[in-house]
């Protein structure tokens, strides 16, 4: 037996050179040369049958990084129920070595040129619960997505313009049995909507006026079902309206059918408004709203109110802020 063994790593060691050349022919025929566009319409097919042709998924090349096992796809085309034709420059992801080891999913995903700019999903994984349920920490990051691309992608009702930058650092349990815990900044330049017409289950038809904020900056975190927005910055002062939104809202993720859906509940905010004439005069009825809670003050009108509802189908109760 020990001669066999031996004779067979000398004729291994003697066949090295053609072994080791069989072994990079293989590997360049495989992550070089091997078509990998070929195999566009075959994963098209096997995405649409997972998910029962509810999403359609096209792309133009695929390209495999053995060293870090990562896969990414060029020019690629997205589109479900919800999704109009959502066009991506290049998606990839890669594995985490060490969640593999555990055999537990985590890893990253990003994403080149969506909604006209980036995004950056990554997922660790931390513990195993006792239910058996995966909590890993999500890190999202996104920089210059065009307000205007995701409403035409989206399919949104409310035109909206501007370039938005999302961070989010997230402790969540996968199975959504107990609320995600985190941070979250979302900075928006040169917000703009245009004067819409906007249909609310509490007023009816109501006529939005335009509305223009150099700069809207939110910070806020996620905390027992709540989303607390610690501060909301809307505008500047040379903006013809400005202020500043404070308070919580409840937002509940459930699991149905394996899918996570936010539930919206009731909330509370402390809304500190100022509006310059030249807005005051075209914003007509909406202003109307809350026109008891105004003060002149250097100029112009100010409005500090507080918005309270046990759920968003109940109208709010409005309470002047001290």
């Amino acid at each position: 037996m020990m001669d066999l063994i031996i004779k067979t790593f000398r004729y291994i060691w003697a066949q090295k050179f053609k072994i080791l050349f069989t072994l990079v022919f293989t590997l360049v025929f495989l992550f070089i040369l091997f078509p990998f566009k070929d195999l566009n319409d075959f994963i098209s097919g096997q995405v649409s049958r997972l998910t029962q042709n509810a999403v359609y998924l096209q792309f133009e090349d695929m390209h495999i990084n053995p060293a870090t096992a990562a896969i990414s796809l060029d020019d690629v085309l997205v589109e479900t129920s919800t999704i109009d034709g959502l066009n991506v420059n290049s998606i990839s992801a890669s594995p985490s070595i060490a969640a593999l080891f555990k055999r537990q999913p985590g890893g990253k995903l990003s994403a080149e040129g969506i909604f006209g700019g980036n995004a950056q999903i990554k997922l660790t994984p931390l513990e195993t619960l006792e239910s058996g349920a995966l909590k890993a920490n999500l890190e999202i990051a996104t920089e210059n997505i065009s307000l205007k691309n995701l409403r035409d992608t989206m399919k949104l009702s409310i035109p909206l313009v501007g370039s938005t930058n999302i961070t989010a650092n997230v402790t969540a349990d996968m199975s959504f049995k107990e609320q995600p815990d985190g941070e979250v900044s979302i900075v928006i330049d040169n917000f703009e909507m245009p004067s819409t017409s906007l249909n609310t289950p509490n007023f009816g038809a109501v006529t939005l006026p335009e509305i223009k904020f150099k700069q809207v900056d939110v910070k806020g975190k996620l905390s027992n079902g709540k989303l607390i927005i610690e501060n909301a910055k809307l505008g500047n002062p040379s903006d013809e309206l400005s202020g500043t939104i404070k308070g919580d809202i409840a937002i509940t993720i459930q699991n149905i059918g394996g899918q996570a859906r936010p539930m919206i509940g009731g909330y509370n905010f402390n809304v500190d408004l100022v509006a310059k004439p030249a807005f005051v005069q075209k914003a007509g009825f909406f202003l109307t709203l809350i026109d008891q809670f105004k003060k002149d003050e250097k100029g112009a009108s100010r409005y500090r109110l507080k918005l309270q509802a046990s759920s968003t189908d109940l109208p709010p109760s409005m309470l002047p802020l001290n």
